[in-house]
């Protein structure tokens, strides 16, 4: 008690377990000063000085009351110059390095909740801590006062440094053993506004742990600061960090000698953002390690159970991932990882994609030599619902190799499945169809030119993902190109295709053939001119495939082997033939088809003369007309009318066959003149009426009479009856004349002129005068009157 002070010396042990209340000074030359109580070193206000190769120890689990302490040296033995030693004891006044010194702890937890004075602001000195010791060391308290490059925090031994104070100062860190933690990036010593420490040097195998939190630790980016991290000699620096913390380090890690090697443990997440020059190994043993930047050459990266691999940087080492091990290109985004030579896949392959506005996936490049699938590939989708096509390349090299023992991919909808066949060709896949979508165009099918079929299955999709749209071409002859069931009326043969396109764009295709045989055509020919009862030849020439079937107008129908039909007709009338419905082998000709007609006028009598002088056969025309002013030849059987119709006013008719017309009346002004080598034949009769003269000249048959009513009949033959074998009859109006000969009866009521002036007519049958009739006789030639009354007699 008291005010006095307290100075230790000598080696031994000075060991202080009551609750003391002096106010001097405590300082400790030599030897330890062991204190076993909060106030062992009596009160605050003296302080306590330990002085190289004294030590302060500290035991009993006790918080001291809040002296200030000042260390110079190493402690004893280099054992502490504050030391703890055993259980977990809390320091709580403030601490000044006065020189060079060392904190231990041999076990359990000693914790400086007070501050940590380098007292070297002006970096004009060097001012050294070292934390040693197999327990713990915890440093709640503000690191302060120390300067860039001369003040040095060196940890060794195996215990672990907790450093949770708020440090606005940069201090060069020597990390030779165990484990420094920390949870936020100033509790080294990181100035405001600058995300980086003096200098961090794995001095020894080592570790780095994260607790809490996420953030960056950096590196001066001045090139005469060499700030960052380094690894020395063959050393291993391992960094461990917690479950959702992610370290992010922005400054170069190297090696200060030989070649360091790197190690990520913990579940959480270690990111490194520069070119690494650090040649030692890379191991990922736990958790995850994002390269966003790159490693040496010489850095062998191995990916062991339960560590992950990713990041958008480049692996210039080589890259082995083991089974259990995951390798996942990217970091919180798609990236690309890069590796320079040719991994070993065992693990995981985890990849990510996104279809986005363009599918977009994580890939690992293989900058050179083969690389070999193997493993599992896992495949994570972050974005909207895949679509039919969408490609990811997750895999670029040179050449591939090997297979994935397991894939586990997106799910699909439904009609759409992944394609992986082109892994081993350019590292890619695939959303395609399933092919579980059908199309259905239908059977084959036959039409006729102008017909409609419906064409389509029952149904026309099926299978595939939800409702279906169909597009069929081409468009020509259908009622609808996005119909099911269209109707299609080609004018030729064509191949419809229909597409039909499920919900999910998956495609199908189907075609059908409509065979479209033309239809069958005709074209009647055939107009002609005959007689009651003459025959006529019609035709219908016929297009298409035969046999054909044929129905006419009239009524008939037959078949038809081969084109033309050819009919032979012989109406009783002027009749019209047309085709009324053709048929051949495939198709039945539409009325379009079923071209012209044939008439076969039938002529009407009387035929009138109206030519000039001509010959009168069956085949001359333009001499004859019927009673309809039709323009005729002539046929046997009809009336035959010689008029005033004719074009010359004497006209003269040559017989060259033999007719036989059903009766001939000459009943004009005109005089006619009938002669030539034919014959008039039949039962036809000879009228002769007009005033005009009718002269025949050639020999006849016909038996029927012959009348003259009025005008002239002159015959002029003598080698033949002019007027057949039928008797004659002169009316009072008429006159029979010439010198020819009738073979017939004769009975003159008119007058009878013998001879042509004078000549001989000769009736080789009975003449009968009845009532007054005129004979004209020249008295000059009695031949004429002998012969003219020779087998006459009176009535």
């Amino acid at each position: 008690t008291g005010s006095g002070q307290l100075t230790k010396s000598g080696s031994g042990t000075l060991t202080l377990t009551g609750n003391n209340t002096y106010s001097g000074a405590t300082t400790i030359n030599a030897g330890p000063v062991n204190i076993q109580h909060a106030n062992a070193l009596g009160a605050t206000a003296g302080g306590t000085t330990v002085n190289s190769g004294g030590a302060l120890q500290i035991q009993g689990g006790i918080t001291t009351a809040a002296e200030p302490l000042t260390l110079n040296g190493g402690g004893v033995s280099s054992d502490g110059a504050l030391r703890n030693i055993s259980s977990d004891n809390t320091f709580v006044g403030p601490i000044s390095i006065a020189s060079d010194t060392r904190i231990a702890s041999d076990s359990g937890t000693l914790t400086v909740s007070g501050s940590v004075d380098f007292q070297n602001s002006s970096g004009s000195v060097s001012r050294s801590l070292t934390v040693s010791g197999a327990g713990n060391t915890a440093v709640s308290g503000d690191l302060i006062n120390a300067a860039t490059g001369a003040s040095v925090l060196t940890k060794a031994n195996a215990g672990t440094l907790t450093l949770s104070g708020n440090n606005a100062v940069r201090v060069l860190y020597n990390h030779g053993g165990g484990v420094i933690s920390i949870s936020s990036a100033s509790n080294i010593g990181v100035p405001t506004g600058v995300n980086y420490p003096d200098k961090f040097n794995f001095t020894d195998n080592s570790t780095l742990r994260v607790t809490a939190n996420s953030f960056t630790l950096g590196r001066n980016v001045s090139g005469s600061d060499n700030a960052g991290f380094r690894i020395a000699g063959s050393k291993t620096a391992t960094f461990d960090i917690a479950s959702g913390s992610t370290l992010t380090v922005d400054g170069v890690i190297a090696n200060i000698s030989a070649s360091g090697a790197l190690t990520k443990v913990g579940s959480g997440i270690l990111q490194l953002n520069q070119a690494n020059t650090y040649t030692g190994a890379t191991t990922v043993s736990q958790g995850t390690l994002l390269v966003n930047g790159s490693t040496a050459s010489g850095s062998a990266v191995t990916v062991q159970s339960g560590g992950t691999l990713g990041g958008a940087g480049t692996i210039n080492g080589s890259l082995t991932v083991q089974s259990g091990g995951t390798l996942a290109p990217g970091t919180t985004s798609i990236g690309t990882l890069t590796v320079s030579s040719a991994p070993a896949l065992s693990g995981t392959s985890s990849m990510e994609i996104d279809r986005g506005p363009a599918p977009n996936a994580d890939k690992l490049v293989l900058s050179s030599g083969t690389l070999t699938y193997g493993g599992t590939l896992t495949v994570l989708n972050l974005g909207a619902a895949l679509q039919r096509n969408d490609t990811f390349t997750l895999f670029s090299a040179p050449a591939y190799a090997g297979s994935f023992s397991i894939m586990n991919l997106p799910s699909l909808s439904t009609g759409l499945t992944w394609d992986t066949s082109r892994l081993a060709v350019d590292g890619t896949i695939k959303v395609v169809c399933s092919g579980t979508l059908a199309a259905s165009a239908g059977s084959p099918q036959t039409i006729c030119n102008g017909s409609l079929t419906t064409i389509g299955g029952s149904p026309t999709a099926s299978g595939g993902s939800g409702s279906f749209t169909y597009s069929w071409s081409p468009s020509t002859g259908l009622s609808s190109t996005t119909a099911a069931n269209p109707t299609a009326s080609p004018s030729s043969t064509t191949t419809y295709t229909v597409t039909v396109t499920d919900s999910a764009g998956c495609t199908a295709q189907s075609s059908v053939l409509i065979t479209v045989h033309p239809r069958p055509t005709s074209v009647v020919t055939g107009n002609t001119n005959i007689c009651n009862g003459n025959l006529a030849i019609i035709q219908a020439a016929l297009n298409g495939t035969g046999p054909w079937s044929v129905t006419w107008s009239d009524g008939f129908s037959h078949s038809v082997s081969a084109s033309p039909d050819t009919r032979t007709v012989s109406p009783s009338s002027t009749t019209t033939y047309t085709v009324t419905n053709l048929t051949d082998a495939n198709c039945t000709a539409q009325a379009g088809d079923r071209n012209d007609s044939a008439t076969v006028t039938v002529e009407k009598t009387p035929l009138i003369w109206i030519g000039g002088n001509g010959t009168w056969d069956f085949t001359s025309t333009g001499l004859w007309q019927d009673s309809n002013a039709v323009p005729s030849t002539y046929c046997d059987g009809y009336d035959v009318l010689l008029d005033d119709s004719a074009s010359t006013t004497s006209p003269t008719i040559s017989l060259g066959t033999t007719v036989a017309p059903a009766s001939l009346t000459n009943n004009a002004t005109k005089n006619y003149t009938i002669s030539g080598t034919g014959k008039i034949t039949g039962t036809a009769g000879l009228n002769k009426l007009g005033l005009g003269t009718l002269t025949i000249g050639n020999s006849n048959d016909f038996s029927a009479g012959t009348s003259v009513s009025a005008g002239t009949l002159r015959v002029t033959n003598p080698a033949g009856s002019a007027t057949g074998s039928g008797a004659v009859t002169i009316g009072p109006s008429g006159t029979l004349a010439g010198n020819g000969v009738i073979s017939g009866p004769v009975t003159v009521n008119g007058s009878l002129s013998p001879g042509s002036s004078l000549g001989t007519l000769t009736i080789n049958n009975t003449l009968t005068l009845s009532g007054t009739t005129v004979t004209e006789l020249d008295t000059g030639a009695s031949s004429d009157l002998r012969h003219l009354w020779r087998h006459a007699h009176r009535q």
